[in-house]
């Protein structure tokens, strides 16, 4: 069901809006952009007298965000280490799930939990979010490598490569598959993030390959 916002009219425009019960994982090096699209998902996606939670590794990610509560998952709190916080995080969606989950930077915790320790949470609390119908933001980077990047790409619902200047829909499930791999403009002001179409030549471009692959032509085979 389409029935949660990402809080920005382009965007949503884009994939669709989001379907409750996504993980859309965010390829993203600028926290501050991450900050903005989590800011204008939390004020879209949290119901009318509704909390939003967040999962703060210590950056103080949606700090002092009204409507939000905040999970203390520094380094020396209760719930610092991966298998406490997932139990946690379980905890709360079975008993009052919240109107969504923010999720801080995963790639610091690579050197507190240790990578695989970093992907084993990710693997448990997806799903677990999926089922719950918790709508949540995780971000992550190429920090952690390829291998970690593509292992995400099977569990989770949308991934959304944002660096560059640019919107890279990598991954969008149950969406028409026209939606995958499209390039966007992005545009940020302020707290507004917009994405652009991509230029018509570019869209022809992405078109033709296939089919220039298909019939087995180079570039020049295709020129006039």
């Amino acid at each position: 069901m389409l029935d949660v916002g990402t809080g920005f009219t382009t965007l949503d425009e884009a994939l669709g809006g989001l379907i409750t019960g996504d993980n859309v994982v965010w390829v993203c090096d600028d926290p501050d952009l991450y900050l903005r699209l989590a800011t204008g998902f939390v004020g879209s996606a949290t119901p009318p007298g509704g909390r939003g939670l967040v999962v703060d590794f210590g950056s103080g990610l949606l700090s002092g965000t009204p409507g939000v509560d905040r999970l203390d998952a520094s380094a020396g709190a209760d719930f610092g280490r991966a298998a406490p916080l997932a139990d946690e995080l379980e905890r709360r969606t079975r008993r009052e799930p919240p109107g969504c989950l923010v999720v801080d930077h995963l790639p610091p915790l690579a050197r507190r939990w240790g990578p695989e320790s970093v992907f084993a949470f990710f693997a448990r609390v997806c799903p677990a979010m999926l089922e719950a119908g918790v709508t949540a933001y995780w971000r992550i980077d190429g920090s952690l490598g390829r291998g970690f990047v593509d292992h995400v790409r099977q569990i989770t619902q949308c991934l959304l490569d944002v660096r560059g200047e640019r919107l890279r829909v990598l991954k969008a499930e149950g969406r028409p598959d026209v939606l995958q791999g499209i390039s966007y403009q992005l545009v940020t002001d302020g707290e507004q993030v917009d994405i652009e179409s991509a230029p018509a030549g570019s869209r022809l471009a992405r078109g033709l390959g296939p089919v220039r692959r298909q019939l087995g032509l180079t570039h020049q085979g295709l020129a006039p």
